[in-house]
């Protein structure tokens, strides 16, 4: 019984902790947009969503920018900071396995006439890591008639 009290105690000091503490969620981004033929596409709206799921709660924002004269954009790290949870939460979590902060990312790439492109941060081979960062180069295609 003292080995299941004493564990218990373990469990809800290790939950109490950097409450509020930032999150990086996504490195560094260069994102580079070019046509069919190769060529830069400036002017191309891009949309950068990140976040963590929390288990209990999503935190997230996102930001805009425009390709320019190269159809090039950069987006800096993005970190986010976790709402306040309770400790009886963060115990329950660790109790049942299911924990951890999960991060995701993903853009959206739009230009008038072109179709829109979607990537999602984790599996998709667009993205290269560097090591300042992540890197993507992407084709816009023409939209279908």
């Amino acid at each position: 019984m003292k080995s299941i009290y004493c564990a218990l105690v373990a469990i809800l000091f290790s939950c109490v902790g950097a409450a509020g503490a930032e999150m990086t969620v996504f490195p560094p981004l260069e994102i580079t947009v070019v046509n069919a033929a190769g060529k830069p596409v400036a002017g191309c709206a891009i949309m950068q969503m990140w976040g963590c799921n929390f288990r209990e709660e999503f935190v997230g924002t996102n930001a805009n920018a425009v390709t320019d004269a190269e159809g090039r954009v950069s987006f800096p790290a993005r970190s986010i900071e976790p709402l306040a949870t309770p400790v009886w939460k963060k115990a329950m979590r660790k109790l049942d396995g299911k924990g951890g902060p999960d991060p995701v990312a993903s853009l959206y790439v739009t230009h008038p006439g072109h179709q829109t492109i979607w990537v999602q941060s984790r599996r998709d081979p667009r993205i290269t890591a560097t090591r300042d960062g992540l890197r993507c180069r992407l084709v816009l295609e023409p939209e279908k008639p």
